[in-house]
């Protein structure tokens, strides 16, 4: 398993970048990954994002300017 992660990793992963990001950050360039494409429209990422930003109470204007850095809203 060990030396998958590592293939991996050279591979694909650009020394890390997504292994190590986080478990959502993860989740999502597995997602996108294999849906291929405009893979934020087959996996709602932009309802995603809309969600955290949502649900970010106090720090709902940060949260809104991360996704605002990587795209969001997205385009249809």
């Amino acid at each position: 398993m060990v030396e998958a992660v590592l293939d991996f990793a050279e591979a694909v992963d650009w020394g890390g970048v997504y292994i190590n990001s986080g478990i959502p950050n993860r989740a999502s360039f597995l997602a996108a990954t294999k849906i291929g494409g405009c893979a934020w429209e087959g996996a709602k990422f932009k309802d995603i994002a809309d969600l955290t930003i949502e649900i970010a109470g106090e720090h709902m204007d940060k949260i809104r300017e991360a996704w605002t850095l990587v795209g969001h809203p997205f385009p249809k």
